[in-house]
């Protein structure tokens, strides 16, 4: 904690002079160690110019300079906005500490962000979550450079084990997609990350695909049936505790938000698709499907 503290002080001190109390309230410690913090870096051979005075503080040397780490405020709002965006995407603790570490080098209150992101991805929430954890877990591949051994549900429902080198991730029409070389196909494939059932290391414990879901108060209990064979599709939008296999139908129980037109979503499937419950949703499928059937035949 304190070489990280002393990081950032020097980080800001390269920017601009700052004053001993607005270091203490920053880094919520006594001004008596943002002295020694000080010393610490006169010891290591930064040039800390001590300025005395009401409106004293401490400041680099003026021929002290490191053009690097020089950013203008337009450039730093630009690298928030960028790992803002990319935070959406990937659980990565050393971006959010970057993301915070030029933070702390802004100079003038920035007018906002700009890049705004309500859904990553196509999925609903819960699956994004799940999918975040998995990119999480094949990032820790690529720095080991150790293979996985993956669980896959193909389109038509065809579960396949496979052994893989992890080559790069990829987003593609709203679906995140692993590039990886198959050792049993002996080939470069593409595994679409919500049809993973299963994930490790070789030789390493496996990552437990699960997430407890928060069910708020806006949300209702739905329970739909589908044919065995839906299960590929049925991967992309439900996780895998939320469906039963029962003979060759998947039944399909989990909570939606009641602020969200659900319909569409529920056409996507055509025929295929069977609404158990609530009745109110079975109603009002009904009467969308047969205003759809009206129009076609107008």
């Amino acid at each position: 904690m304190k070489l990280e503290r002393i990081l950032a002080i020097l980080v800001l001190i390269l920017e601009r002079k700052v004053l001993a109390s607005e270091l203490a309230e920053k880094f919520e410690v006594s001004t008596r160690t943002i002295y020694r913090d000080m010393d610490t870096l006169l010891y290591a051979g930064f040039p800390v110019v001590s300025l005395p005075g009401k409106n004293g503080g401490f400041m680099m040397l003026d021929t002290y300079k490191l053009a690097t780490f020089t950013f203008s405020e337009t450039e730093k709002q630009i690298l928030l906005e960028a790992l803002e965006a990319r935070s959406e995407f990937m659980l990565e603790n050393s971006q959010e500490t970057l993301r915070e570490k030029i933070t702390l080098l802004q100079t003038e209150k920035p007018t906002g962000n700009h890049i705004f992101f309500d859904s990553a991805t196509q999925h609903r929430r819960q699956i994004e979550a799940e999918v975040k954890r998995k990119i999480a877990y094949i990032q820790k591949a690529f720095t080991t450079n150790k293979r996985l051994e993956i669980s896959y549900i193909a389109m038509d429902g065809a579960e396949t084990k496979r052994e893989i080198s992890a080559q790069k991730l990829n987003l593609m029409d709203g679906s995140w997609y692993l590039e990886a070389y198959c050792h049993k196909r002996e080939a470069v494939r593409h595994f679409k990350l919500t049809r993973i059932t299963a994930l490790k290391e070789t030789k390493e414990t496996i990552l437990e695909i699960h997430e407890t879901q928060n069910i708020s108060t806006t949300t209702e209990k739905v329970m739909l049936e589908f044919p065995k064979n839906q299960l590929g599709k049925l991967l992309d939008y439900f996780l895998l505790e939320e469906m039963e296999i029962v003979a060759e139908r998947i039944q399909v129980t989990f909570y939606y938000d009641l602020k969200r037109n659900i319909i569409p979503f529920l056409l996507m499937f055509g025929s295929e698709v069977k609404i158990l419950e609530p009745i109110s949703l079975q109603m009002e499928y009904k009467s969308e499907v047969e205003k759809l059937y009206f129009n076609l035949n107008c």
